[in-house]
């Protein structure tokens, strides 16, 4: 019996101790649970304090926004940019308008002029002492040109070699007479020869044309022809057959698109004159020459060019005569003039 009450004892008070430990780490457990919870209201206090920046944060939004318009600004910017892109292409498309093939200012490569002609001379004499000596004149008298230019490095090229050229011409009448009396005729031949090395200077829509060579020009009376017997058929003018050094410059203008005007000057060094020369006229007599032209360009398509022109050469003599000379002078002019009428090949 005892022993029974005594067990239970033991296990009443066993309950008792675990109990009260159970109560006591109940309590004692939720103690932490206080604290732990204290913290986090104090974690709690720092998201006021979170939110407060929220706003500083939200304000620097706005801030950001603000140079958003800044980078649109730029964006107009990038844009005006776009026009003065295009603005270089009709720049660049200009030249376009200057390759038209009926653009006179065009620099060409190759160049070639077929010209009719009405030739004029007339030929006098100054101090002619003793009055014997006759002068010559041609009212008029049909002739035909041709002139080649070309530059050859021009087509591949628009360095300084392109500048370069040569120049060759060709004149000659046709069906010419000269006339002493009713009864005595001559044939006539009026011819030119001209090869020259050119250099050309372009300067916006003109450009300049120096121009050295050799040339030569004769004028002769042939092949006398006369009805009456016995008729000295020896022509009383002298025949000139000049060669000469020639010194060009020549201008090219055009002051529309389809206009142009040539203009030039040659300084003609004469080497010869022919049978003025000879010992029956004046055997020390020297020469010299100019040469003028003048032109107006019309430009026609596919590279074609027609010309109005004039052409003017005077040739000047000193004859440096001696006592006993058979014809006494001081000089003379020869003066030739030319009409002409041309078309162009240029490209």
């Amino acid at each position: 019996m005892r022993s029974s009450v005594t067990r239970s004892l033991v296990v009443l008070v066993v309950a008792v101790a675990i109990f009260a430990a159970a109560s006591v780490s109940a309590q004692a457990a939720p103690e932490p649970t206080p604290a732990a919870d204290q913290p986090t209201p104090a974690a709690d206090q720092p998201m006021p304090a979170a939110d407060e920046p929220a706003p500083a944060a939200d304000e620097p939004a706005p801030a950001a926004d603000e140079p958003t318009p800044a980078a649109d600004e730029p964006a107009p910017a990038a844009d005006e940019p776009a026009p003065a892109a295009d603005e270089p292409t009709p720049a660049a498309d200009q030249p376009m308008p200057a390759a038209s093939s009926a653009d006179v200012s065009r620099e060409a490569a190759f160049e070639a002029v077929l010209s009719l002609q009405l030739l004029s001379r007339r030929y006098t004499y100054n101090d002619d002492v003793y009055g014997f000596l006759r002068p010559y004149t041609l009212p008029a008298g049909p002739s035909i040109g041709v002139d080649v230019r070309w530059y050859p490095a021009r087509h591949f090229t628009h360095s300084i070699a392109s500048k370069f050229g040569v120049d060759v011409r060709f004149d000659r009448a046709f069906g010419i007479e000269s006339q002493r009396s009713s009864v005595l005729r001559y044939d006539t031949v009026n011819r030119i020869f001209e090869a020259s090395a050119l250099f050309r200077y372009v300067i916006s829509h003109h450009a300049i044309v120096g121009s050295f060579g050799y040339g030569s020009h004769a004028y002769q009376l042939r092949n006398g022809q006369g009805s009456a017997p016995g008729l000295n058929t020896t022509p009383d003018v002298p025949n000139v057959a000049y060669s000469y050094l020639r010194y060009g410059l020549e201008a090219r203008l055009a002051p529309r698109e389809r206009i142009g005007i040539l203009g030039g000057f040659s300084y003609l060094q004469v080497l010869d004159s022919g049978g003025i020369q000879a010992d029956v006229w004046f055997p020390r007599s020297t020469a010299g020459g100019i040469q003028m032209n003048a032109a107006l360009v019309l430009g026609l398509p596919h590279h074609v060019e027609l010309r109005v022109g004039l052409e003017h050469r005077r040739y000047f003599h000193s004859m440096h005569v001696r006592h006993g000379d058979p014809f006494i002078a001081g000089g003379a002019l020869d003066r030739f003039t030319v009409a002409q009428l041309s078309v162009a090949y240029r490209y």
